[in-house]
């Protein structure tokens, strides 16, 4: 096996260990999204270690419009760069732009494993 075979190979394991993010139907969520202050959510996917919660029509820090993603990793792992740019892959495609804002210090709030992105609409 070559490397490049070898690279594949470990993706897919990686891929077959936590799977692919699929869109959880409304009636299958496992919480109420007004009793959790979740107002504006709108979509959920998971895989089997993870869970992103989608606000298509959320505002960002700077309170311009935006679709806010909140990920989870449902274990005791931390998600890391990569996680967050697959979970972004898999539900906004490939060519989609993420942001990842990082408060000031006295503002972090770093109690869950919690992680936030934005995606803006392209200006042209």
């Amino acid at each position: 096996m070559n490397r490049k075979q070898r690279k594949r190979s470990e993706r897919e394991v990686m891929a077959e260990k936590d799977g692919i993010m699929k869109e959880v139907p409304k009636t299958e969520w496992a919480f109420d999204e007004r009793v959790n202050n979740l107002h504006g959510l709108t979509r959920v996917f998971r895989s089997k270690h993870r869970v992103a919660l989608v606000f298509d029509k959320a505002m960002s820090p700077q309170m311009q419009p935006c679709i806010k993603v909140m990920c989870r990793d449902i274990g005791s792992s931390k998600l890391g760069w990569a996680d967050l740019q697959k979970i972004k892959n898999e539900i906004f495609g490939l060519d989609a732009w993420g942001i990842q804002y990082l408060p000031p210090q006295k503002e972090v709030v770093d109690q869950a494993n919690m992680y936030w992105f934005y995606l803006f609409e392209a200006t042209k």
